[in-house]
């Protein structure tokens, strides 16, 4: 008697684990895309928050702050008239993309009003490389997400 497999059943294990396999990694993959979304969705109001928190702060202590926008980098950082106050970090695999305003500069300055003298937009990247937009306006606490 031989000892082995015939050609059939290794042919039904291996249709086995290709249906399992490709089950997996479209739940895999959904689930990416499905955690992506969550983090935008929480990265837009993070930023939202940060920015008004920094506005809150100048206007609470009467000083003037500005906020930094890094390109290329995940990391934006408000400092009280040259100094480190807060930092914020994006999730991991987003970056800055680019920070519009009608300055060359990459900050926006916040009054000791706690109104900002900029006006722009700007725009980080996903993980999954997509591109959302967050304006400002001069002045006001209006910032509105775009996608």
């Amino acid at each position: 008697m031989k000892k082995g497999f015939t050609l059939i059943e290794l042919l039904t294990v291996m249709a086995v684990i290709s249906i399992i396999y490709g089950i997996s990694y479209t739940n895999i993959s959904s689930y990416k895309k499905i955690e992506n979304k969550l983090d935008y969705e929480n990265t837009n109001n993070l930023i939202l928050s940060f920015m008004n928190n920094s506005k809150l702060k100048c206007k609470s202590t009467k000083k003037t702050g500005y906020m930094y926008f890094y390109e290329g980098s995940n990391k934006i950082e408000f400092k009280l008239e040259g100094i480190n106050e807060d930092k914020l970090v994006l999730p991991k695999g987003y970056k800055i993309e680019q920070l519009k305003l009608a300055t060359d500069n990459n900050y926006i300055m916040i009054s000791s009003l706690g109104y900002s003298y900029d006006a722009g937009t700007l725009l980080y990247f996903d993980r999954e490389g997509i591109t959302h937009t967050i304006t400002m306006t001069v002045g006001q606490d209006y910032a509105e997400i775009k996608n």
